[in-house]
């Protein structure tokens, strides 16, 4: 279905109660030391039927823009990456969001494929033809 990391691109209603579940919520379940989760069902008006929102709190480190000396030492700071998965998908949340992370990871793989290989253009419905539509292009760039 959809997701959103730091709020981005989520209509009026959705967003602030987004916000308020993630500002209100005072324990997440915490599986491990960097990841933390919980979940709830819930029904944006506009939508037909009631769904599951995963939310996700991630530990991870800050990178800090600033140039530093050298010869001196810089703490790490850490911060947190939220991400909220709108999900239909049974099984656990730490399931769902291996699936979800998974499969964002392969959607990665296929855009690089077409913005680096050209591949955006299929030309053929066969494989063969394909292959060597692909090949060809190799030869030419």
């Amino acid at each position: 279905m959809a997701y959103a990391i730091f709020l981005a691109g989520l209509g009026g209603e959705i967003e602030r109660w987004v916000k308020g579940m993630i500002e209100g919520r005072e324990q997440w379940c915490k599986p491990d030391e960097e990841l933390s989760f919980f979940e709830t069902r819930w029904k944006p008006k506009s939508w037909g039927a009631p769904c599951r929102f995963i939310f996700i709190h991630k530990q991870v480190r800050r990178q800090d823009k600033v140039p530093i000396q050298l010869g001196l030492f810089k703490p790490i700071e850490y911060g947190y990456e939220f991400k909220v998965i709108v999900a239909s998908k049974h099984g656990s949340p730490r399931r769902v969001v291996a699936f979800h992370d998974g499969r964002g990871s392969q959607e990665g793989v296929f855009a690089e494929l077409k913005s680096h290989c050209q591949m955006d253009y299929v030309p053929v419905n066969t494989r063969a033809g394909n292959q060597l539509y692909n090949v060809c292009g190799y030869f030419c760039a």
